[in-house]
């Protein structure tokens, strides 16, 4: 995450107004830690590889089963 200028408001950082209440401001600070937590961006990208290998194996298969009936 970026780190907070001088001219922005922790508010704003968490997309609330300045009048919200204690408990929305709960939920957008929660709601931010785990869009940004580290784990969850590793898990992320571990899935997107995982499904570019299965649709590549998938792809060369398809590829050698139509490559034999020619």
């Amino acid at each position: 995450m970026e780190k907070l200028s001088d001219t922005a408001s922790y508010f704003e950082v968490l997309g609330v107004s300045r009048s919200a209440t204690e408990e929305d401001i709960n939920k957008a600070y929660k709601k931010l830690a785990v869009k940004y937590r580290a784990a969850r961006r590793a898990l992320a990208l571990v899935l997107a590889r995982t499904r570019r290998v299965r649709t590549h194996a998938r792809t060369r298969t398809h590829a050698r089963t139509h490559a034999l009936v020619l």
